[in-house]
């Protein structure tokens, strides 16, 4: 039983002994979401930034060893086949190639972090958690979900779906409102 103490007015009772239940079920309703909403703390802007630009970094430093990798099996390749310079539909084909797999790997890296933790390695260092707005882990679908919905929030509309962050009152960008996500601030790790 809740240490908490309830004053109650008979007046405020409903006076239809069949309602009683459902007023006592509507009071606790109202009660779980005036607590949950203070247990939760939403992640804003500048945290949820700070721990992309992280994300970022640890793909770049990931995307240059596959570089690094296939670009020398490009340079054996050419060598082999007598080629100085490529042709420029050679050049076309790798930056198609170098962009397919840029895409790839971020997509893989969100997508995986997300379905398995709801934390990205940059999220983890920060202490913020992606969770439904029901607050449940994301499953594998609405992770990539989630993750397709990056491309809309910055590169279709330049940035705008990010910047939402700033005035949603629960700190959601539009690939969080696409995905039906919230980014909260993970307090299951500190002492208390």
């Amino acid at each position: 039983m809740n240490s908490e103490t309830w004053a109650v007015n008979a007046h405020s009772l409903p006076q239809d002994p069949q309602n009683l239940y459902q007023h006592t079920v509507q009071e606790q309703a109202i009660r779980d979401v005036r607590n949950q909403d203070i247990q939760l703390k939403w992640a804003g802007f500048l945290i949820r930034g700070i721990a992309f630009f992280i994300d970022m970094i640890i793909l770049d430093f990931l995307f240059l060893i596959l570089g690094f990798v296939g670009g020398s099996a490009m340079g054996i390749s050419l060598k082999s086949m007598h080629l100085e310079t490529p042709s420029e539909e050679l050049v076309r084909f790798l930056l198609g190639l170098y962009l397919l797999v840029w895409i790839l790997l971020f997509c893989t890296y969100f997508i995986f972090f997300m379905a398995f933790g709801g934390q990205t390695p940059g999220k983890m260092f920060l202490r913020i958690r992606v969770l439904t707005k029901d607050q449940q882990p994301l499953t594998p679908g609405r992770a990539m979900l989630r993750t397709l919905g990056y491309f809309i929030s910055g590169s279709l509309l330049l940035g705008l779906g990010f910047l939402m962050i700033i005035f949603h009152p629960q700190k959601r960008a539009l690939h969080d409102l696409l995905a039906g996500t919230v980014v909260i601030k993970d307090t299951s790790s500190e002492c208390t």
